[in-house]
């Protein structure tokens, strides 16, 4: 499942953003069941790995309050956490009661997989949260947020009314949906429904159980840009994170004020611009980042692991994040000093392009080359090629 899939195409999507509700029907390439289905949620909340924050429940146009459903477990160390109990859970859901699963990219692949790629064509944090609600009942209330949704149905059918775009004002008032919806339709499992930001909608169950995900993302703000962009010039010598100076309204405040009017001046727009699109760090999020590592790929654990097992004759390679000096190698801000001619082993790799067998690195060191070249993969200035 990919933006494309959800949303369609980037092009086209940019004519509806914040404006315009589409249903587009039948819109995944896969089978809904995937993505995420009932067993799906089953097994999840019998593992006891789901806390609070991971699960909310409504009923009666109440949220329940976690101590209802919700039990602490005490470790071998004495670390206590809580859980939310599955048979609890599953009498609210049979009385009726509406199961909200937040941030559900964090414990499933394919919606990990889904929201990275979504992240990765809009330029900013997207995350995935669930909706399992039992037959014959409706939302909450009419309600909008401040947000891009793209609801998608996995299982059963749902009937969604959205209503026009509400304009914002300066006092942020909310008021509920009037007149006729914008869109009144039936969602089946396949179908998708983009509700755009400040869109007031509502969805009535129909007679069977109904799974759904909603794909979100916000769009960046200036205030957003502004904040981060200040927060990153601050990050040197000069704006260090210590105890203000007793003079600090006196002379040293405006030296501050100018430093960071010097940085700001010499901003390259065209720089910040690209970073906004490819930096998975430009805003902190419980969504996965643009550039977030895909799920698929080997983690620190996998590379660890992997590093016991490397053997003279396996080809090896300069690792993604090393960076080899005249007499030291870093890795990701750790620096390591090694023997000269290991360096020039490294760098000459590095310069090659290539990769060597690792026996060809560890003879240029007298000591053990199996405990060389398997430290070396384990500190990330080699890695096993492909």
């Amino acid at each position: 499942m990919t933006f494309v899939d959800i949303f369609g195409s980037p092009t086209e999507f940019a004519t509806v953003l914040a404006r315009e509700a589409v249903v587009r029907r039948q819109a995944m390439r896969c089978p809904p069941g995937d993505l995420l289905t009932v067993r799906d949620l089953d097994r999840l909340l019998r593992s006891r790995t789901i806390r609070a924050a991971d699960i909310r429940i409504a009923a009666e146009n109440t949220i329940i309050v976690p101590v209802e459903y919700t039990a602490v477990a005490e470790s071998s160390g004495g670390v206590h956490a809580e859980y939310a109990v599955a048979e609890r859970v599953y009498r609210y859901f049979e009385a009726g009661a509406t199961l909200i699963w937040p941030h559900l990219q964090r414990f499933v692949p394919a919606l990990f997989d889904l929201a990275r790629d979504v992240a990765a064509t809009v330029g900013t944090p997207t995350w995935v949260d669930g909706c399992l609600t039992p037959a014959g009942r409706m939302d909450l209330v009419v309600h909008d947020r401040p947000v891009e949704i793209a609801i998608v149905q996995l299982t059963g059918t749902r009937r969604w009314r959205v209503w026009p775009t509400k304009p914002q004002h300066a006092d942020t008032s909310r008021v509920g949906a009037s007149g006729e919806p914008a869109v009144d339709t039936v969602l089946e499992p396949g179908d998708v429904l983009y509700v755009p930001s400040h869109s007031p909608y509502v969805g009535d169950y129909g007679g069977n159980l109904s799974l759904h995900v909603s794909v979100t993302f916000r769009q960046p703000t200036w205030r957003n840009l502004m904040t981060d962009l200040v927060a990153d010039l601050l990050l040197d010598d000069d704006f260090l994170e210590r105890p203000l100076p007793v003079d600090a309204t006196g002379p040293v405040l405006p030296a501050r004020r100018d430093a960071l009017l010097h940085r700001l001046s010499a901003l390259e727009l065209d720089d910040l611009a690209a970073r906004l699109r490819t930096d998975p760090d430009a805003t902190p999020s419980l969504g996965v980042l643009p550039g977030a590592r895909p799920s698929h790929e080997p983690g620190r654990f996998a590379q660890l692991a992997d590093a016991d097992r490397v053997e003279l004759d396996d080809d090896i390679e300069i690792g993604p994040s090393c960076i080899v000096a005249d007499d030291a190698v870093t890795v990701d801000a750790t620096t390591y000093r090694l023997d000269a001619r290991l360096v020039d082993a490294l760098r000459e790799l590095r310069d090659t392009g290539g990769r060597w067998p690792a026996g060809k690195v560890a003879a240029v060191v007298s000591a053990d080359p199996h405990r060389v070249i398997r430290a070396l993969v384990r500190a990330g200035v080699l890695r096993q090629a492909a």
